[in-house]
């Protein structure tokens, strides 16, 4: 299925770009949420008219993205939780534990789906480099220290 892109999608193109993908993908996300409209000769139209429009959104959100990555890069965020005496976590830290202590740091919101864990969730004590993708080619590079937590709060 042929689509128009209504916002720049990470791994499947920018604002403008028609792209074909399976019929699933289009009609459950990119459809309903207003990242895409279908190819069609009216639509074309249709979009070319508001290009102009869409464009200044999209560049208000890499701006905003900017901004966040200027704030968050080279930061450091502690996260406590229980673990053994081996280092070992009783559970995991993971995206949305970090999420939340960015937002209590520094106020910005980060979507879970944001942070980047290449080897899923942490599950040790110890220091990770992890990658915060805001915003098509924006990211922001942030260590997370995970230390133990004495007692259950």
């Amino acid at each position: 299925m042929q689509v128009i892109l209504l916002e720049h999608i990470r791994k499947l193109g920018k604002l403008g770009d028609l792209v074909n993908v399976k019929a699933g993908f289009a009609r459950n996300y990119l459809l309903p949420f207003g990242k895409a409209e279908t190819a069609t000769k009216v639509n074309l139209e249709r979009f070319e008219e508001r290009r102009h429009e869409l464009e200044l959104k999209a560049n208000a959100i890499l701006t905003e993205a900017k901004q966040k990555s200027e704030v968050l890069n080279e930061q450091e965020f502690d996260v406590f939780a229980m673990a053994s005496d081996e280092g070992r976590l009783y559970g995991s830290v993971g995206a949305r534990e970090i999420a939340d202590v960015i937002q209590e740091k520094t106020k910005i919101k980060i979507a879970k789906n944001d942070i980047n864990l290449p080897d899923g969730s942490i599950h040790a004590i110890g220091e990770f480099n992890i990658v915060i993708q805001l915003e098509g080619d924006v990211s922001a590079k942030i260590k997370v220290k995970v230390h133990r937590q004495l007692e259950k709060h």
